[in-house]
């Protein structure tokens, strides 16, 4: 058995680093992180000729993912045209509904008319208590 790094694995076995990081998550091949934090592979010599089963196996997994990408990136488009139906629909509504209200003018002003400050209840009371 050989000591290697994930790359140097996925040479020697013909597949790609991504397979050999599942194998690793599998517990499906013998591996083990090193003192500086690398995470180091063994291959069996026999292994190095391409088990074909792996190799297939592990390829059809690598695959499978790009079809679940390609499902979902497709979902997405979807509901994302989707939202912006619902997006135009609303704004048709809003301006149908903006067209219905008058528009609001402001008061009259009647600047010979001086305005008288409010009077409150509590200054009434102060008022009456003199």
């Amino acid at each position: 058995m050989q000591r290697m790094t994930v790359a140097e694995a996925a040479n020697v076995l013909g597949v790609t680093r991504d397979a050999v990081r599942k194998r690793i998550k599998r517990d499906s091949i013998e591996w083990e992180t090193g003192p500086d934090g690398e995470t180091y592979v063994f291959v069996d010599a026999s292994a190095t000729a391409n088990d074909a089963s792996a190799t297939n196996a592990d390829m059809s997994e690598d695959t499978s993912g790009h079809d679940d990408r390609e499902k979902l990136i497709e979902f997405l488009y979807e509901q994302l045209e989707h939202e912006r139906e619902v997006n135009r629909e609303n704004r048709r509504i809003i301006a149908g509904l903006v067209q219905r209200i008058p528009a609001i003018e402001p008061p009259p002003e009647t600047p010979s008319e001086p305005r008288e400050s409010p009077v409150t209840s509590a200054s009434r009371a102060n008022r009456s208590s003199r």
